[in-house]
Order: C-alpha cells, then structure tokens, then sequence
C-alpha cells in the first residue's frame, strides 16, 4: 500500500513557492482557498498545513494534492514520484 503522506522536493518547492507569489496572497489565504477531495466543506485547510507543505515536510497525500490543484502544479512535478502515486483519487477509505 502507498504512503500516505507526501512531501516537496527541493525542485518542487522552488516551483510552489514561484507559483504561490505569482498569486499575489499570503499562505494565511491560499490555505482558505485549498479545497480538498471528499471534504463536505470547503472552508480551506489549517494554515499549519501549509506551512508544513512550504517547509519541505510531508503532509498527507489529500492535502498534498490539493495544494498542488489551487497552485496550478502537477503533484508528481512537485515531489518526482509518477502521478498516479500522487492522484488523492486512489486513495483508500
């Protein structure tokens, strides 16, 4: 069974953080703007979250993805596994 949680490369830090300045908002912001998959509200995640995730540590794999929906970046650029390792979809209830 895959791991659950997920963490940037270096390269794929590099690319978020670009990606977070060129939305113009604070990271306070950005994590009221992730939505996650299954999730019945959509009232963003914990900013601890995403500061963890723009630390370089890992996050869950749910949080991870959607992180990398609301930059635009593909999950799999941001941490060098294949995509389909990273999709939240595959996940296992």
């Amino acid at each position: 069974m895959a791991e659950r949680s997920l963490s940037a490369t270096p390269y794929g830090l590099t690319i978020a953080n670009n990606a977070l300045t060129g939305l113009g908002i604070s990271k306070e912001d950005f994590a009221a703007k992730v939505e996650i998959q299954g999730k019945t509200t959509t009232q963003g995640i914990g900013i601890a979250t995403v500061k963890k995730f723009f630390a370089g540590k890992s996050v869950d794999r749910k949080y991870f993805v959607g992180i990398a929906i609301r930059i635009r970046v593909r999950s799999g650029k941001m941490t060098g596994y294949r995509e389909e390792y990273c999709d939240a979809s595959s996940l296992q209830p």
